[in-house]
């Protein structure tokens, strides 16, 4: 009948990153469909920095309803509501870091191998580079041993160079762009920036600290843009990180209070 109305609504879906599949099929009176949804990074070359994505898709088929005769068409509205998005640390081995056709060498940590490639690493991080190009044994060797770093730190650390990244929660993030220092790897302070850290329940002068200390200019200009009076800079200055503080980073500090 003209008028006639097919209401439907889906239970809440949890989407991770990387997950991909139908999470719906549906069948209600005569007219068919499927909900699907696709997830992953891409490259935001405009705001230079990885984006996740999430596609969703409806398929519908509607042939039972032409086979009525007092139905021509249907059309329909789709509603989608968005929760809060959060980020956890969850390194899948398996998939990331198994064995294919274009890994070359594995890493051991812990016992546990990461196959990765040797261009790739190389082009991201002068550690790297020497590593697998120079005079050491290494260069040649089809296992490398990687000494005092934990596996899921430094698989997670590996990841954010990878088409597919696994995101540090607040828990990692430290030793992460500890590790990134460590095995010179610059672009991961990029790409854990304002975007992903201010996502994180920590402590004000920690996030200075770090965005001071790794260069991660995005969350800096943001710490500073939140200091918005002289108390805010009284409590800072007694935060026994201040004083590891740059003298640049300070005279930022310097300058906003100037505003007030």
């Amino acid at each position: 009948m003209p008028g006639s109305f097919i209401i439907h609504k889906s239970d809440e879906k949890v989407i991770a990153n990387l997950d991909s599949g139908t999470l719906e099929e549906v069948s209600k009176n005569g007219l068919k469909w499927k909900w699907s949804v696709s997830t992953g990074m891409s490259w935001n070359a405009t705001a230079s920095k990885l984006e996740e994505y999430v596609y969703m898709m409806w398929q519908f088929d509607w042939d039972e309803l032409k086979n009525r005769k007092e139905i021509e068409s249907f059309k329909g509205t789709i509603t989608v509501k968005l929760g809060n998005p959060s980020y956890e640390s969850s390194v899948s081995p398996q998939t990331i870091f198994a064995p294919s056709e274009f890994s070359d060498v594995a890493l051991v940590v812990e016992g546990k191998k990461i196959h990765v490639n040797k261009g790739l690493l190389s082009v991201h991080s002068n550690y790297f580079r020497a590593l697998f190009s120079s005079d050491f044994k290494e260069k040649s060797a089809t296992e490398i041993p990687i000494e005092d770093v934990d596996y899921e730190d430094f698989a997670t650390l590996l990841s954010l160079v990878y088409p597919s990244p696994v995101f540090p929660n607040a828990n990692v993030v430290g030793s992460i762009l500890v590790l990134a220092d460590r095995f010179i790897l610059p672009s991961v302070s990029k790409i854990v920036d304002a975007d992903y850290v201010s996502n994180y329940d920590l402590e004000f002068g920690l996030k200075i600290s770090m965005a001071d200390k790794y260069n991660m200019e995005k969350l800096l200009k943001q710490c500073v843009g939140e200091i918005t009076c002289h108390d805010d800079v009284k409590n800072l200055s007694k935060n026994a990180l201040f004083m590891d503080l740059s003298n640049e980073t300070k005279a930022k500090i310097l300058i906003r209070s100037l505003s007030f």
